[in-house]
């Protein structure tokens, strides 16, 4: 049974919401009917179906051909990935709830936002919007080449020469119980594949973007908390003159530092959420694509200099990027946290009272422990780990050399 939940969007997820829309994983407003909400739930788990049957094809194609090592690592990585993208999924619906509430509390901070056209907030958060647009349009032009060289390869060679068809000059390699020597059923076969690639990569993409922002909105919180703490002092004095504000000095401050702990403490929550829910995504594309990288680069190294070689190179290329801003972001996030005791400590504390003062004793002992992004609660998700995750890339590459070689 589908859930109704009244969601409302902002700028830094909306484009997310709206494809997720389309593709009948997010739901819409109260005034469509329930009829209607179900029948794209149907829809939408029809397409997963298909996509599970897909995927076990692929591996059944592995299985009949084990032991030939140049297929086999031309053609597991792909299959690895759809498994991911079908976790991805799982995760997604099962946690829906929850990521419909994150994107509430975003909708809930764009809206404290005061307005102003000179407002340091408001550029602060432009800058992170900025930031997020660059990412969303780089990666998910990144995919957009590398789905469009996977499937142009196959095509090439058939227009070239249609006799050499069959299950070898698919997009992606899957296991066929029926022959594909039929020029119609091998264009109706790659047809499928195509609508299953594409509906598979906008799905991946839209699930990464969208976690993406939200980590690049906590850190945006965490860079205006930190500027709010920092002026503070100078604050306080302008609302005092222009309000004519009979409280005094320490009043407004404490009720600064209070709102800032409440505001520190929401930034600590959305971001556990985040984790929550991405922890043992991270924890398998770790492994994952630690194997996949290792078989990417043993397939380049036995190709060598051909088209094959540019959809490899592209699609090495299109997952070191998805795992390196995970990595990389996460890092950002831990420094962000990190940043605040410096914020903290630059807030002209020296004319506080003694209970301000133990206020922001208490955010600061908070601050120094850094907040992480983990995956699997086994290790943090930050530019150190990347690099082992290189190394481990490496030593699984060669391992297969050496046995490929023997």
């Amino acid at each position: 049974m589908v859930e109704r939940m009244k969601v409302r969007t902002n700028d830094f997820v909306k484009d997310n919401i709206d494809v997720y829309k389309w593709l009948g994983s997010w739901p819409l407003s109260n005034q469509v009917s329930r009829h209607f909400e179900r029948v794209r739930y149907v829809l939408g788990l029809i397409v997963i179906v298909v996509i599970v049957v897909f995927n076990v094809l692929q591996y059944l194609d592995l299985y009949y051909n084990w032991g030939d090592w140049f297929y086999v690592s031309e053609n597991i990585s792909v299959s690895f990935i759809f498994t991911v993208f079908l976790f991805k999924i799982y995760v997604f619906h099962s946690r829906r709830e929850e990521i419909v509430k994150m994107t509430e509390e975003m909708d809930h901070y764009m809206e404290e936002i005061p307005s102003g056209e000179n407002d340091i907030t408001l550029k602060l958060i432009e800058h992170y919007r900025d930031n997020i647009r660059n990412v969303k349009l780089y990666f998910g032009g990144t995919c957009v080449v590398v789905v469009v060289i996977l499937y142009t390869y196959p095509i090439v060679i058939f227009l070239l020469d249609s006799d050499k068809i069959g299950s070898q000059n698919l997009g992606i390699h899957v296991y066929c119980p029926f022959s594909l020597n039929d020029t119609g059923t091998y264009v109706s076969i790659t047809l499928l594949e195509i609508a299953i690639g594409w509906t598979m990569s906008l799905h991946t993409v839209n699930f990464d973007t969208f976690f993406f922002s939200c980590i690049i909105f906590a850190i945006g919180r965490f860079s205006v908390l930190r500027h709010a703490i920092r002026t503070m002092t100078y604050s306080a004095r302008n609302r005092m003159k222009l309000e004519s504000n009979d409280n005094n000095f320490q009043f407004i401050i404490n009720e600064m530092l209070m709102k800032s702990v409440c505001e520190h403490q929401r930034i600590i929550q959305f971001s556990s959420w985040i984790d929550s829910i991405l922890s043992q995504i991270i924890f398998i594309k770790f492994f994952v694509y630690s194997v996949t990288i290792c078989f990417t680069g043993m397939q380049v190294v036995m190709t060598g200099l051909s088209f094959k070689l540019l959809k490899l190179g592209a699609y090495l290329g299109a997952m070191m990027i998805q795992i390196l801003l995970y990595y990389w972001y996460g890092n950002e996030l831990m420094l962000e946290s990190i940043k605040m005791s410096e914020g903290l400590y630059e807030s002209e504390w020296y004319v506080f009272d003694k209970s301000n003062r133990q206020i922001l004793l208490g955010m600061i002992m908070r601050s120094q422990r850094p907040l992480y992004l983990t995956a699997g609660q086994f290790y943090n998700v930050t530019l150190e780990t990347f690099l082992s995750f290189l190394g481990g890339s490496y030593s699984y590459f060669a391992l297969i050399k050496q046995l490929y070689d023997s």
